[in-house]
This record gives structure tokens, sequence and C-alpha cells, in this order.
């Protein structure tokens, strides 16, 4: 899905990415349509975000964020809703770049992870993985969100001369607005979610076993009474350090009981 994204913002010479002015713009006002390839990565990622949310609601185990994380998805398919059918896609599909490119690593992470590759046994390509996630979270989802998506969201010369690119005038009940909201709520989920893994880093630095870490996030949920009746057998199990982290869809275990 990068690589498509990637794709898109190289037709145009990444003008959206690198000129944030431009992000409100409607490209395809005149014409009435946007072209295919980009209205195929819309109805992907409706579709995506539609089963997330669902999986989320009806499937998952709730978790401590469960609230926000659930909010994440209605915002994150609210975007998506109103940047395509008002023709803002220049804001969408740079929202969707920075969130999808700073997932490769999260998957990467998941992978590992399902594969048993952690600790020495598994040259702790899951706690490498862990430790890349803290750099590229804070990369796209904090400083790069923030340098471009918000910037374009932000009055200008609100804060301080030269910074802030939004010069458009609307009511304040209007799509626009809803959108900047939005995606103001989408960066202080993310901010949240990186001070969550930095604090479930520092309670295994100071030696919580993950599992233990990783309670802060996990809560309780309706599997717990099946998870104490199969202890036995867990500890039976090879076990390791590992954490419950928390990925931009669903949970997974990053260092737990194996």
């Amino acid at each position: 899905m990068t690589a498509y994204e990637v794709m898109l913002l190289n037709r145009n010479g990444w003008e959206w990415w690198n000129d944030t002015t431009t992000l409100w713009d409607r490209p395809w006002q005149d014409s009435g349509e946007c072209p295919a390839d980009l209205r195929t990565l819309y109805i992907a990622q409706l579709a995506i975000w539609f089963v997330t949310a669902f999986s989320h609601k009806f499937v998952e185990a709730k978790h401590n964020d469960y609230f926000v994380m659930y909010g994440h998805h209605v915002a994150t398919l609210g975007l998506v809703s109103l940047s395509y059918f008002n023709g803002w896609q220049p804001i969408g599909l740079s929202t969707l770049f920075v969130h999808d490119s700073s997932d490769i690593v999260v998957d990467l992470l998941k992978m590992v992870n399902y594969l048993g590759y952690d600790a020495k046994s598994g040259l702790f390509l899951a706690e490498g993985f862990f430790a890349i996630n803290l750099v590229t979270w804070f990369l796209m989802r904090t400083y790069f969100f923030l340098l471009k998506v918000i910037r374009s969201t932000i009055p200008k010369d609100l804060f301080a001369p030269g910074w802030g690119d939004y010069n458009r005038s609307a009511p304040l009940i209007s799509p626009q607005n809803a959108c900047r909201l939005l995606l103001i709520v989408l960066s202080l989920m993310h901010v949240y979610w990186y001070c969550l893994f930095w604090r479930i880093l520092v309670r295994l630095l100071r030696g919580s076993a993950g599992h233990e870490a990783g309670r802060e996030y996990e809560g309780s949920s309706d599997s717990e009474p099946e998870e104490n009746g199969k202890k036995a057998n867990v500890n039976a199990r090879k076990r390791t350090f590992r954490l419950q982290m928390l990925t931009d869809n669903w949970p997974v275990q990053v260092f737990g009981v194996c």
C-alpha cells in the first residue's frame, strides 16, 4: 500500500508533500472526477478501515485503550470519506502515506514475533524491530504528521510568522473544520501511543517481566478465565521477555510468553 501511495505522490513530483499549502487544493474540481488509480486507493483504504473497525468492535478482546483505538478507526474512516467526497485528495493521500509507511516496521515486528525470533535464539529480531519502531513512529506519525499534515490545518501566522499554511475561510460547522478537527485528534492519539511504547520499555528496563509490563495495556478481557486455565501449559513452555505492544490496527504481543 505504501509503494502505491509513493507512486501517486511521485506522479506530481511530490508537490503535495513538499508544499503543504497545496494540501487543501481540489485538483480535480473542474473535471469532476479524480484519476482511477487514486480512486482505487481510496476504495481499498475504506474497505480496510471498515473491516478493522468491525473486527475491533465485535471480534477482538477489549484492552485498556479500547475506546482510543475505536476512536482512531472512526476518525480515519471520517477523514478518508471527507477528503474523497469533498475533493481534498492531497490531504487524504498525505495522511494515508504517513500512516502506512510507519506500519511497515510494525508489520515486520509482528512477523518476527509470530515466528518466535526474539531473545538470543531469535537474534533479538523482535527487540530490534521494536527499537526501530520507536524511531519510525516518531518520524512519521509525530514529526512529519505535525510538520506536513497538521501544519496545513493551522491558519497562517497564528502561532509564529511563517508557520501555518491554512489560508481558507469556512463556516465554523463545515466539512473543512470537521476534517481539521479529526486530524488533530489523530495527532493526539499518535502521541498517546508513542508515550505508551516508551512507558512499556521503561518498565522492562527497570526489570519488569515482559508480560507484566504489558498488563498496563492489556487490562482485563473476557478471555481471561480461559487463559488462567491454561497457565500450567504455558509455564511448561519456553518463556521469553516480551512486550504487549499496540499497533495501529490491532494489539500484538511483542515480547511475551510463547
